[in-house]
């Protein structure tokens, strides 16, 4: 476990399950750059282009790259307490997006196209009650939601010493 996702967890939180986006998300992208980047290079040869022209069948080389470390660093947590959303391309992890398990309402999770169906790519919409928190997580393996329930299970939303309704999460906001 990274650092930065130990820095990440309160008191008492214990991780579940980490997921990486699915090798299909990825694989998806790669193809795409490559194409791209067998047309411009085919494109460069055939009109003998010179000078700085040349470099166009870099761009979508960069875009891949670029795929390889987003896909990389972009991790989805689900931890006895809350979902996280991590990472990225910029910053890696410094981007973050959490809900706790009590506040998930509903979930939509629908295929990532056609093969994202055959293959277990899902994307994910973690709603909770209030319309300006949620996380929205594309191209994940159908397993997150399955880990997600079970996580929801074991929370209870209140303590024995609480109302229901009038609590908070772990991380002091207010239900």
């Amino acid at each position: 476990m990274s650092d930065y996702l130990k820095k990440q967890l309160v008191t008492g939180e214990q991780v579940r399950s980490v997921f990486r986006r699915h090798w299909l998300w990825l694989a998806r992208r790669l193809l795409t750059s490559i194409i791209v980047t067998a047309i411009a290079t085919g494109i460069v040869v055939y009109f003998e282009v010179s000078g700085w022209p040349m470099a166009l069948p870099l761009l979508p080389v960069l875009y891949g790259a670029g795929t390889v470390i987003s896909w990389w660093r972009r991790l989805l947590v689900v931890t006895s307490q809350r979902v996280l959303l991590l990472g990225g391309l910029v910053n890696s992890l410094a981007s973050k997006d959490d809900l706790p398990l009590s506040l998930i309402g509903n979930v939509d999770d629908e295929p990532h196209g056609i093969l994202g169906g055959l293959f277990g790519e899902r994307d994910f919409n973690f709603q909770s009650g209030d319309p300006r928190s949620g996380i929205v997580a594309d191209g994940f393996p159908e397993e997150v939601l399955k880990v997600v329930r079970q996580a929801q299970a074991s929370v209870t939303t209140t303590q024995p010493w609480q109302e229901p309704g009038k609590g908070s999460d772990v991380l002091g906001r207010q239900y």
